[in-house]
């Protein structure tokens, strides 16, 4: 075969590559990125976890009467936000985390409570394991007109919490008057409601 035929025959072979194996190593990728996401996610709530578990004397919730322990986080704007900026209002804590498909899954039952039940004397803020920009995402995505503060397991640990969705509430003067898991908007305003009589 004649040189310049063969390097001609070897450089149409090269320049049509199948679709197929390009779309392949495309969704290879995407899912070892999304495997990587899930995978520290993970890892901060097995983290969350362990401490729970190496920390003394741990039960579910601060005890009701407990002074809520403060905290300064970063909300969706990257703008501190502290639990004293709340004193003089009833304040109901959320901790979420946006890999707990319990907590997804309740975003709408929240959104529900927040615009149709919540008294208006109670401050929703929900303290999520997810990134600032993370937590913004969620905020835009589901509407929600409340802060969304990015936890540290500093806040889980403190305040006792054993897993996710589950609520605090806090009295004006910054105790705890109750908390517990929730399933849906009514369950949280009868919480609530319970809790402030």
């Amino acid at each position: 075969m004649d040189a310049n035929l063969q390097q001609e025959v070897t450089t149409k072979q090269h320049k049509h590559i199948p679709l197929f194996p390009m779309l392949l190593v495309i969704f290879l990728i995407f899912q070892l990125a999304i495997s990587l996401l899930i995978l520290r996610e993970v890892r901060i709530l097995s983290s969350l976890q362990l401490t729970a578990r190496n920390t003394t004397n741990i039960t579910a919730g601060l005890p009701v009467g407990s002074k809520a322990p403060s905290f300064t986080l970063n909300n969706t704007d990257g703008r501190e936000v502290s639990l004293s900026d709340f004193y003089g209002r009833w304040v109901l804590l959320m901790f979420s985390s946006p890999s707990c498909r319990y907590c997804v899954n309740l975003y709408p039952e929240v959104k529900r409570y927040v615009d149709t039940l919540k008294p208006d004397d109670v401050t929703f803020v929900m303290l999520s394991t997810g990134t600032v920009s993370e937590n913004k995402n969620i905020k835009i995505q589901e509407a929600f007109s409340f802060e969304i503060l990015a936890v540290q397991n500093t806040q889980f640990i403190e305040y006792r919490i054993p897993g996710t969705p589950y609520f605090v509430l806090v009295s004006p003067d910054g105790i705890i008057k109750a908390t517990q898991y929730a399933s849906s908007a009514e369950d949280i305003a009868a919480f609530v409601l319970s809790a402030k009589k």
